[in-house]
């Protein structure tokens, strides 16, 4: 019985051994080859291919404060966190390729004689599932960012498997790459060719024409164009997330028409539709500034402080305020827009896209009332935030790049015009005016210790109840508590930095006071032989220390007109 089971198990392998080669095509072969391929490597490639599509749709943030791109696969830079799925779908397809393609020519017996027996011994290609993986190799390209790569692998099956089914998804996916490329009229020739009527793509092919040529205008900046075939997109589409995006963005595009009243039933829609919350919160936040006079902006500014008094909107405060201070402006209320933009960009913790179009705002403002040094810092701080995926990114680069050089030269003429006058001046004159400058800083340093003395009180208070509540916890002394400690250590260096164990550790400048005290010293000795420390050794000392003891030094102020004085050739003789 064991010798029986024996050689039936060799001959299943024999025949196994058969089946694998490509070399011969026989109906074995091809069953092996496609069963394989299909159900086994090009599976769990394409499931490598979902997997990573699905991963960049959770990972993808809206930019709610921009126009919403149509597909998900806009935000290039989610691309590298799919990569490992996306090098599994390729590699997974290459083995199909390599390994299981069947092109050797059938035996027959006897020549064909129907048209269907004509055309399957006119393949180049009998493993049916390696054009799929030539398809699938040009996505898993595509959402690697490799355009050009994935255009070629497209091209490839166009030309290898002319007028089969599988070309009309590859013209698709050729489209959407073309328009990734710029090529926005080749793609149009493509998908234009797809929905001719005389066209034999499926009809659940043609529906996802529209979304691609809604992307294209709104590259364009077509808006109406777009408007109509996302319209076309809500109408043949199921699923209700992409209703609700190609909704929100109808209304968003109707808003940058200035359309309102459509902008606004198209929001209400979306609001209806119950939405995420996200996309709900930021439709009624959009509706709040497309308000088109059926109510007054004190109402609009009403609805928006509910939001801001909402503890769920605490992380959307900066949007809040943001539409605000859009409303203020339509207003004709500068002012208090100004003082929302700034709110928005305090209360903008993680959203940098939306600070920068805080300062944006805030800088276009200036800059339309030609106060032009006032908005360069605006737009200079807009750029620090301003991803360059923004519309019109190029356009606020070079004018803020303007801005720089204009501030940059005005400012160095300023400083000349002040610094020459200061050496102009009498010596008398000049002193009084140093005086006062001096003063102005030791105020503004007052201030700041202040300041910083309060908020160490607090901290202080905090750590103190921190520590006594561990000690209680773990039963141990302050400075047994690891954790405490190295919590501890932390705060002292973000307070102090870093400082060596010695007496007046607190003093950076204890050098300075040393010396200070040294020179009162030598000072009584000298004050009884009738002598008294010059100028030149208290301004050899301000250097000495130039950090801290030369903003407070009038020589150092002197130094600055000296020397403006000398590239003047204008002397004062009460100087001499």
């Amino acid at each position: 019985m064991k010798k029986i089971l024996y050689n039936i198990l060799l001959l299943l392998c024999i025949l196994a051994l058969g089946c694998c080669s490509t070399k011969k095509n026989t109906f074995r072969t091809r069953a092996y080859h496609n069963v394989t391929s299909r159900y086994n490597i090009y599976f769990n490639g394409r499931e490598a291919y979902k997997n990573g599509v699905k991963t960049l749709e959770k990972n993808y943030k809206e930019p709610f404060n921009d126009i919403l791109p149509v597909f998900f696969y806009k935000d290039q830079t989610l691309f590298s966190g799919i990569s490992g799925d996306m090098n599994k779908a390729y590699e997974k397809a290459g083995k199909v390729i390599k390994e299981h393609s069947i092109t050797a020519k059938p035996v027959s017996k006897r020549p064909a004689s129907s048209q269907r027996q004509k055309a399957f011994y006119a393949q180049r290609e009998f493993n049916k599932w390696v054009d799929d993986c030539y398809l699938l190799t040009g996505k898993s390209h595509f959402y690697k960012g490799n355009f050009f790569e994935a255009q070629k692998n497209f091209m490839y099956v166009l030309n290898e498997y002319k007028g089969q089914e599988i070309c009309h998804e590859t013209n698709l996916w050729l489209a959407r790459t073309k328009v990734e490329m710029g090529q926005y009229d080749e793609a149009k020739e493509i998908l234009e060719k797809l929905l001719d009527e005389s066209n034999d793509c499926p009809q659940k092919l043609k529906v996802q024409c529209y979304p691609i040529f809604a992307d294209i205008y709104i590259q364009q900046k077509m808006y109406e164009d777009a408007i109509q075939y996302l319209t076309l997109s809500c109408d043949n589409t199921k699923k209700k997330k992409y209703r609700i995006r190609y909704k929100y963005i109808i209304a968003q595009l109707y808003q940058e028409l200035g359309d309102n009243s459509n902008a606004l039933k198209y929001y209400d829609e979306v609001i209806k539709m119950n939405p995420k919350y996200d996309i709900a919160f930021n439709a009624k936040i959009n509706k709040a500034t497309a308000f088109d006079g059926s109510t007054s902006s004190k109402e609009v500014l009403n609805s928006l402080n509910k939001l801001l008094k909402d503890e769920k909107n605490k992380e959307y405060q900066d949007q809040i305020y943001f539409a605000m201070a859009n409303v203020h402006y339509a207003d004709g209320d500068e002012d208090d827009a100004i003082e929302c933009y700034e709110k928005s960009i305090e209360t903008s913790v993680s959203n940098s896209q939306q600070k920068a179009i805080s300062y944006l705002s805030i800088g276009e403002i200036y800059y339309n009332y030609r106060k032009y040094i006032t908005a360069q810092p605006y737009y200079d701080s807009c750029m620090n935030f301003l991803p360059e995926t923004y519309r019109n990114y190029g356009e606020i680069r070079i004018k803020s790049e303007n801005l720089n050089t204009l501030a940059k030269n005005y400012h160095g003429v300023e400083y000349e015009d002040s610094v020459q006058r200061i050496a102009n001046m009498s010596s008398k004159e000049r002193n009084n005016y140093i005086d006062k400058l001096i003063e102005k800083v030791r105020q503004e340093e007052l201030q700041k210790q202040e300041e910083e003395q309060i908020a160490n009180m607090n901290s202080n208070l905090y750590n103190q109840e921190f520590g006594f509540n561990n000690q209680k916890v773990s039963g141990k002394w302050y400075f047994y508590n690891e954790s405490v400690s190295k919590f501890g250590k932390a705060e002292f260096k973000k307070k102090w930095g870093d400082r060596q164990l010695e007496d007046n550790w607190r003093r950076s400048n204890k050098q300075n006071n040393m010396a200070l005290l040294d020179g009162d010293e030598d000072e009584e000795d000298e004050d009884d032989e009738g002598e008294e420390l010059n100028i030149d050794d208290e301004y050899d000392l301000a250097l000495q220390f130039k950090e801290e003891i030369i903003p407070y030094a009038i020589e150092y102020y002197l130094g600055i007109a000296d020397d403006e004085e000398d590239d003047l050739g204008n002397e004062d003789e009460e100087d001499e």
